[in-house]
């Protein structure tokens, strides 16, 4: 299992790099690095490997995983900015995108951590014990 979020990781990583590099090269688009930017990118990608591992964990559980990813994603997607700009969303949730709440951020990606590693745990040891 380690291994295939390893494999998933990287491969992830590398569809991020050439998206960021296209624009980049075709359209002379420069995207500033930034120290300050590093806790939040880092931060950002634990979030999207807690994520895969609550999928696994999930997957561990039910059949139907394609089905409930495809309902994960649905729901984070237009609450993070992709499909609109942030000045359309409603001025709460607008605010806390804007806020820089790096502490919010944090909290998250240990919540998000936590719930999966102790989800994956609790659906492995199922998994052992149940022959099916």
């Amino acid at each position: 299992m380690v291994g295939r979020l390893i494999t998933a990781s990287v491969f992830g990583l590398a569809v991020a790099a050439v998206a960021c590099l296209v624009p980049m090269l075709v359209a002379g688009i420069a995207i500033p690095l930034r120290w300050a930017a590093l806790l939040p990118a880092v931060l950002l990608g634990v979030n999207v490997l807690a994520f895969t591992f609550l999928l696994a964990a999930l997957a561990l559980a039910s059949p139907m995983i394609g089905a409930l990813q495809s309902l994960f994603t649905s729901l984070v997607l237009p609450l993070n900015g992709s499909f609109l700009p942030l000045a359309l969303y409603p001025d709460w949730l607008a605010e806390v995108w804007n806020g820089g709440t790096l502490p919010w951020l944090l909290l998250h990606t240990l919540a998000l951590t936590a719930v999966s590693g102790l989800l994956f745990v609790r659906n492995h040891r199922r998994a052992l014990q149940e022959s099916s």
